[in-house]
């Protein structure tokens, strides 16, 4: 008899009537949700991270380009081209006969 009254408790605690009241509080929840998640705005970076990010670019970059100066230019080009050869040649004799 006992286990009958709370099986009916149960029953008529999880009746039509108690969803639709529990209804509205999620529909509010939801609108509450889309009339705030566009309005979101994350907190700005702290100056020392804005910093760090700046400091790592331009220190890839100084070592991007300080190995091209090392390895590339101002180097003989490895492409058989006779045209830059000889100009290239042509130009270093002038640098030479005007230094002297």
């Amino acid at each position: 008899m006992a286990d009958e009254e709370e099986y009916e408790e149960v029953i008529e605690y999880y009746t039509e009537e108690t969803v639709y009241e529990e209804v509205p509080g999620e529909v509010l929840y939801k609108q509450n949700w889309e009339d705030t998640k566009d309005k979101y705005l994350l907190p700005p970076d702290a100056p020392e991270l804005v910093q760090a990010i700046k400091n790592t670019a331009m220190f890839s970059k100084q070592k991007y380009k300080e190995d091209y100066e090392k390895k590339v230019k101002g180097k003989w080009s490895e492409t058989p081209c006779f045209e830059i050869a000889t100009a290239r040649m042509n130009a270093d004799n002038l640098s030479t006969v005007s230094r002297e």
